[in-house]
């Protein structure tokens, strides 16, 4: 058939229905002007690129072609419209009756060919002067399609995503609106839609016609300004008239009745699917829930399906990013396979069938999530959790876990009966400045996902905090000068910390000083106060002790520090490991080296080449040492030792420390010979600086020697 792999669907798929026969009946969108058109049905030809129009074709069980045309719109094509698809009725549905009549349902814009009598003979929307604006529709063509037996606006409404029609042949529409005219009929489940927070309206809707499309039976909004103005996708029917709903939303506070899910999870990658179904007459929501996954890791779902099979259970199909969608033990496939090419990601198709005749309790929370606020430590602070027994089957509730301590959950919810609400009381008690978060779960007789409420909170209380626990003084000769410690005391709280009490106690443990008196600041733990204690041990061997801190800290109101230190009977040889500035630059003054090693103390004096220099004592592994001036005068390698006095002690090996000269020369040519380790200069008579004593330079002394 020409022109048919040209055809496609603008924003959705094409549609099939199957009569008694066999006979296939097809609709959809195409912009090829070669799409085959079959004589005596309503158009002659194709528009084409860039205008897309609606096609309906029908076959025969073999594959032969018995008719196909597109449905002509009334609206003047042109390119400087701000309508492009203005004559293309996008289809989301399709129906043939025992006639061979066909029915479509979908979206429009302007040009669609309405007929006399109908519901919607112009375009009911008051935005027409904007970039493709839409309503929803239904036509019918007669059995050869040669004429348009109806066609008709929806009034109040965006977009159309479904068709239905009944054993009476009224018609069943179901799609998204932010319309308020709909016309809902007297006893509607939903008569109204309020603005959101932008003064945005969004709803679904559902609109039940007659026959011939001349009349209204009965029509109903569904869900608040929440739902997406995509609204439903799909539309169908059970034995005894009931109707069901699917389709898509983008923010919380969908309708839930008798559900399985009851969060709507904020995603990124996909929306969450919606489901519902209404009563015959489109007074009462009896079934509302989400169809999603509820752990934040690539969540939600997306709609492509229902369908309602012989024993009135509901079918819906779709995909879904999540790696935990709720699936069912023994099903075909319960987790999620590994994609066959790592680069496509995870989305995946899935298949869900829900018994609606068995009742269920089911667990519908006031809030998924509870903020404490900042409380006091060891005070409390209340919040009310209401769950709804949202099923139609009484809610046994047997206990509240909660995943911290210092948050519980208690009511008397034993038993829920259907649509009534039981308060749950959750308390939060924090001991400490620490932030609280986790959640509360219940456990109960219902399957509904989720059974759990998440909380946080922040306590109110001042936190002490040491730069080190515990402190050690490392070794010290019995008998020599006490060595001193600094205990660094830090606030990390919300609340003023006051210390009220320093104790010290060990054999060769003392308190110097206390430089915490004074309160420490909330929300500034850059500003420590100081506790000074000094070791002098009094005997041989390692020696342990403490320091007990009392403060307001409510967690911690005894903070105990172990204080650690030997006592040496003689001292130990010292040894370098290494020194932070091993060359240094002549005649630029003095030169402060760290040095690193073993078994140095207060005593231990470092030495250049004999010389005594001035020693700071920082830890038995570290000294500073200061190398005067006038020892860096000349080029010519100096010895570093440490020398540790009686009893003991002694002279520790030699490092080497290197003064150097920088030189400036103005070469007119360098050379240089690997095999002897000689760089020649070549000096210009006119060079302003030439201190090169010699024709030749060897680079491979420590020193150049000129």
């Amino acid at each position: 058939m020409g022109g048919e792999q040209g055809s496609y669907a603008f924003g959705t798929g094409t549609y099939l229905a199957v009569d008694a026969t066999g006979d296939a009946y097809l609709a959809g969108t195409t912009d090829d002007s070669n799409f085959q058109i079959t004589a005596g049905t309503l158009a002659t030809s194709v528009t084409g690129y860039p205008y897309n129009e609606t096609f309906v074709m029908k076959v025969d069980p073999t594959g032969k072609l018995l008719y196909s045309t597109v449905i002509p719109g009334n609206d003047t094509n042109s390119t400087d419209r701000l309508q492009p698809f203005t004559n293309d009725f996008i289809p989301t549905g399709i129906a043939v009756d025992t006639l061979g009549d066909v029915t479509i349902a979908g979206t429009s814009g302007l040009g669609l060919p309405t007929t006399a009598g109908v519901v919607g003979p112009q375009f009911p929307n008051a935005y027409v002067n904007v970039e493709n604006p839409s309503a929803g529709f239904v036509l019918q063509i007669n059995s050869s399609a040669s004429a348009i037996n109806f066609a008709t606006y929806l009034p109040g409404t965006d977009l159309n995503g479904g068709l239905a029609v009944g054993a009476t042949g009224n018609l069943y529409l179901a799609g998204g609106t932010g319309e308020t005219n709909l016309p809902v009929s007297a006893n509607a489940y939903q008569k109204t839609i309020t603005p959101n927070s932008e003064g945005q309206y969004a709803a679904g809707y559902i609109l039940e016609l007659n026959p011939q499309a001349t009349s209204v039976v009965a029509a109903t909004y569904v869900g608040a300004n929440s739902v997406s103005p995509y609204g439903f996708l799909g539309i169908a029917l059970d034995s005894q008239n009931n109707i069901f709903v699917g389709g898509h939303v983008d923010s919380q506070g969908f309708p839930m009745q008798n559900p399985f899910v009851t969060e709507y999870e904020y995603t990124e990658y996909i929306a969450d699917l919606i489901l519902a179904e209404i009563s015959p007459d489109l007074s009462t929501l009896e079934f509302g829930s989400y169809l999603n996954a509820t752990n934040g890791v690539y969540a939600g779902s997306d709609f492509a399906g229902l369908a309602i099979d012989t024993s009135n259970n509901l079918v819906v199909a779709g995909t879904t990013f999540s790696p935990n969608f709720p699936t069912t033990s023994g099903s075909y496939e319960p987790q999620l396979p590994a994609p066959a090419n790592p680069n496509i990601g995870l989305q995946h198709s899935f298949v869900a069938k829900f018994n609606m005749s068995t009742p269920a309790p089911a667990v519908c929370f006031s809030t998924f999530s509870v903020a404490f606020g900042r409380v006091t430590a060891n005070s409390s602070t209340n919040q009310t959790l209401n769950i709804t027994n949202c099923g139609n089957a009484s809610l046994d509730i047997s206990s509240f876990t909660s995943s911290d301590p210092t948050v519980t959950a208690s009511g008397s919810c034993a038993s829920v009966a259907p649509g009534s609400v039981c308060p749950v009381t959750l308390t939060f008690n924090p001991v400490s400045s620490k932030a609280t978060s986790g959640t509360v779960t219940v456990t109960s007789n219902a399957q509904t996902i989720p059974q759990t409420v998440s909380f946080i909170g922040q306590g109110i209380a001042p936190e002490i905090v040491v730069q080190t626990n515990p402190l050690s003084f490392g070794h010290v000769l019995v008998g020599a000068p006490a060595v001193d410690g600094v205990l660094l005391i830090y606030n990390g709280g919300q609340a003023a910390l006051s210390v009220s009490s320093v104790t010290v106690s060990g054999a060769g443990y003392s308190r110097v000083s206390n430089g915490c008196t004074q309160p420490l600041p909330a929300n500034n733990p850059y500003f420590p106060c100081s506790i000074e204690i000094a070791f002098a041990p009094a005997n041989s061997g390692t020696q342990t002790g403490s320091v007990v801190i009392s403060s307001n800290d409510p967690a911690t109101p005894q903070l105990t520090v172990v204080l650690t230190g030997v006592g040496d009977a003689i001292y130990a040889v010292p040894t370098i490991a290494s020194i932070s500035t091993p060359t240094v630059l002549i005649n630029n003054g003095a030169v402060k080296l760290s040095i690193s090693g073993a078994n140095f103390y207060p005593q231990s004096v470092a030495q250049l080449n004999g010389v005594a220099l001035s020693s700071t004592f920082q830890s038995n592994s570290s000294l500073q040492a200061t190398i005067p001036a006038s020892s860096l005068t000349a080029i010519g390698e100096q010895y570093l030792t440490i020398v540790n006095p009686l009893p003991g002690g002694g002279v520790g090996a030699s490092v080497t420390v290197t003064p150097y000269q920088t030189l400036v020369i103005e070469p007119s040519a360098l050379a240089s010979v690997p095999a002897t380790g000689m760089i020649f200069a070549a000096i210009p008579a006119s060079a302003t600086s030439n201190p090169i004593k010699d024709e030749y330079c060897r680079t491979d002394l420590p020193l150049f020697d000129w």
